[in-house]
């Protein structure tokens, strides 16, 4: 027994070729496999960081403990069965490990393809870790981009399931990319390959090329082929070391221990419900400086139980770190340990050393401090007439919340929690962040962006952080009407919208209890299926209401029904307070109480909620309140077509070249064009050729500094007229433009000049045939 205690260690590389033998099998009583895409990736960087990835525990098995356990396979194995093991702790990693290393041809878990798991190469080499390690679902696209060696070598993927095929495979791989990047350094400037390899890299986004001009670029990325050659090198080294180096450690169990015991041991393991992380491994750090981490967490957890997540004892350590040090990512959590020295870099070049927190009593203050920053952040979130998350299910994004909670406490520390503009600011951040879907992924390192910028803001008026000004350019108008999926965070935001607004119960025209506000259907599900129609589920189809109301008042019927019940049972005024406070408006009652109410009544009706809602987000959410009546609409799509004329105009003047436009305002929409490929590394910038397609990247100014040009102005002057008229029109339907655009309150002579604007341009675009 002493023997089969001690824990043990087996390499990387003797474990991957164990799993894809079969030699480790998961018995009956195991869940199933529960991790998401992310958590794999997540398991994948620790690794390639060398952090301890915690203990397996195995069971030694035998044929009768085979069979009475029903064992099998990990998930996805495909091989033949050779079972040796038993996995009492750790199906979770090894069925990661294998899924993601050996990829077989099975489909992620309650998903509808495999996931592919790759490194990128470039930035691994270059020690940005924490952005190398990423996966993609097996699309269409990337199955086709993964069958190109071409393609993965131009872009430096290396897929993480060559590991699992063993060093000869690695070998052959990585010997085509460097040969692949030694060819092109051998090609000249025209060449054709070389042209499109060096666009198609430059189309990544790279910091080093996309800022240069043309012969610039071309001298860098011929300095960037042969650093291709050296990361083969580099990275050869590294996965070797990796391979054989990299340990994992386990307990193996004597086979001849009895089943109930076995069992006994598995069931003390698992009822702590928490599997080994960075908070475990820093509970085990702090020990020995008298700190009892967990101890800590049972005393806060009672105040901290409102989002219901396992990873609240994490964001404790994560406010903690992004206010001592900006940033939240394991490897600086490891910072927060009494005494750890940091290096960091000066301005200069140099390096300091510096020590966060100097000892016990200083960390018992910072966790105290950011345990409060939750307390109070989380209340926040939950109060109805601030962000409306009135219980956890309407928290849109739990990863924001240490985020949240340390620009908040941020703002106590400096005394300029009361500013009026500071809360403004923190509440348009928040809600930019959520409708742009800011945390969905790389939750560490946006916290840090956001948190350095959120900082700048509060000091500098001038200053727009990044998550603001995405939302403006990107992301202002939300497609509402196509969220059809209950718990997304724009369905969930809406919902809190609903909330903040005051909706009304339908039934008595008062404020209904929080705790039993559920999303429910306006025009009944059941009509949406008797009809065929696909959309029913539409947030826009959806508000919040009590099951009670919803089962005595709305129930099956149609709308046309209960509002007319409405109107006969109260006064219409107060008919129409309960309405407006569920953004139906008095055009979207007049199409709801339509008799013979048809599908095309139905996609109106969605359309004009939507429209409200819009509204919504810039009064309720992002306190920006605008003057965006319904005719404001119609003006945005005159402006529309006026801006499409505008790019038609250009491109037939210039007979589709795109050498005559001027270059500084190309390469302006190539960072534009940068932005999308750096979105999706399945499109090349092949895929963004061509004047009409660089056109689309163009904004509104930019389309008049082309037109009024001293080198284009010439070719236009026939149809335009005057430069100095063009520009004052173009002046004044650009101003309203924008004042719709980015929700700001719009007075009467911008909006009339706007309209003599567009009337103008209206009759410009006529004469050539394109409005």
């Amino acid at each position: 027994m002493k023997n089969a205690q001690k824990p043990e260690k087996v390499a990387l590389g003797s474990l991957l070729r164990q799993l894809k033998e079969g030699r480790f099998v998961i018995p009956d009583f195991q869940r199933e496999f529960e991790w998401k895409p992310w958590d794999i990736r997540d398991l994948l960087k620790s690794i390639f960081q060398d952090y301890y990835i915690g203990t397996l525990l195995l069971w030694k098995g035998k044929r009768e403990n085979f069979k009475s356990l029903t064992c099998e396979n990990i998930y996805g194995h495909d091989g033949q069965e050779n079972p040796e093991y038993i996995v009492l702790d750790g199906q979770q990693r090894l069925t990661a490990l294998y899924y993601s290393l050996h990829a077989p041809e099975e489909n992620f878990p309650k998903r509808k393809s495999p996931v592919l798991y790759y490194l990128k190469i470039d930035q691994y080499i270059k020690g940005n870790t924490d952005d190398s390690v990423d996966y993609q679902f097996l699309t269409k696209k990337w199955r086709k981009l993964i069958n190109s060696e071409a393609e993965l070598f131009s872009r430096h993927l290396f897929p993480l399931s060559l590991l699992g095929q063993g060093t000869r495979a690695v070998i052959k791989w990585l010997d085509s990319y460097a040969e692949y990047w030694e060819h092109l350094s051998t090609l000249s400037d025209d060449d054709a390959e070389f042209k499109n390899t060096l666009l198609k890299y430059v189309g990544q986004g790279d910091d080093k090329l996309k800022s240069l001009d043309v012969s610039e670029q071309v001298k860098a990325f011929r300095t960037h082929c042969n650093e291709g050659v050296n990361f083969k090198n580099q990275f050869d080294a590294e996965l070797a070391e990796l391979e054989t180096d990299y340990h994992i450690s386990y307990i193996e169990l004597d086979k001849d221990i009895p089943i109930e015991k076995v069992c006994d041991i598995f069931t003390q393991i698992n009822s702590k419900g928490v599997k080994l992380d960075i908070f475990d491994l820093l509970n085990a750090l702090l020990k020995p400086r008298e700190i009892q981490l967990k101890s800590l967490w049972r005393e806060a957890r009672g105040k901290l139980d409102f989002l219901g997540t396992e990873k609240m004892n994490i964001y404790i350590l994560q406010v903690m770190s992004i206010l001592l040090q900006n940033y939240c990512s394991a490897k600086y959590l490891y910072f927060l340990l009494p005494g750890e020295v940091k290096k960091t870099r000066n301005l200069d070049g140099s390096f300091s050393d510096i020590v966060l927190i100097k000892d016990r009593d200083e960390f018992l203050f910072h966790w105290k401090e950011a345990t409060e920053a939750l307390e109070l952040a989380t209340n926040t979130l939950s109060n109805p007439r601030d962000y409306g998350a009135i219980k956890s299910g309407f928290v849109p994004y739990p990863s924001v919340v240490p985020i949240f909670s340390a620009i908040r406490r941020y703002t106590r520390q400096n005394g300029i929690f009361s500013r009026l503009d500071v809360n403004a600011k923190i509440r348009q951040w928040y809600w930019a962040s959520i409708f742009s879907n800011r945390y969905s992924s790389s939750v560490e390192s946006t916290s840090a962006k956001d948190f350095i910028e959120m900082k700048r803001w509060f000091a500098d008026e001038e200053f727009v952080p990044q998550a603001i000004s995405d939302y403006r350019d990107r992301y202002s108008s939300p497609d509402l009407k196509g969220e059809l999926n209950k718990g997304t965070a724009i369905y969930t935001a809406i919902l809190n919208m609903l909330v903040i607004s005051g909706a009304k119960d339908f039934a008595n025209g008062q404020y209904p209890e929080y705790e039993d506000l559920d999303d429910h259907h306006i025009v009944p599900q059941s009509w949406g299926k008797k009809n065929g129609i696909d959309e029913i589920n539409s947030l826009c189809n959806k508000t919040l209401i009590s099951k009670e109301t919803n089962r005595d008042i709305l129930g099956a019927r149609m709308p046309s029904d209960y509002i007319k019940e409405l109107n006969e049972k109260y006064e219409s005024s107060e008919v129409r307070k309960i309405l407006d406070s569920h953004f139906i408006s008095t055009k979207a009652e007049e199409i709801l109480l339509r008799d013979n109410f048809s599908r095309e009544d139905f996609l109106e009706f969605l359309s004009d909620r939507e429209r409200c809602f819009l509204q919504g987000i810039d009064d309720f959410l992002l306190n920006q309140p605008t003057v965006r009546e319904q005719s404001l609409d119609s003006l945005n799509e005159a402006l529309e077509t006026i801006e499409l004329g505008a790019r038609q105009l250009i491109s037939a003047t210039l007979n589709q070249d795109l050498e005559l436009l001027p270059q500084h305002l190309v390469l302006g929409a190539k960072e534009r064009i940068d932005a999308e490929l750096r979105k999706d590394i399945t499109k090349s910038r092949s895929d963004f050729e061509g004047l009409d397609t660089v056109l689309q990247y163009f904004d509104l100014r930019d389309l008049e500094k082309v037109v009024t040009s001293k080198a284009l102005y010439d070719r236009f002057k026939d149809v335009i007229g005057p430069k100095e008229v063009f520009q004052r029109r173009f002046g004044q339907m650009a101003e309203l433009r924008n004042a719709i655009r980015h929700s700001r309150s719009i007075d009467e002579v911008v909006k009339k000049e706007g309209e003599a604007a567009i009337v103008w341009f209206k009759s410009l675009l006529k004469q050539v045939n394109l409005r």
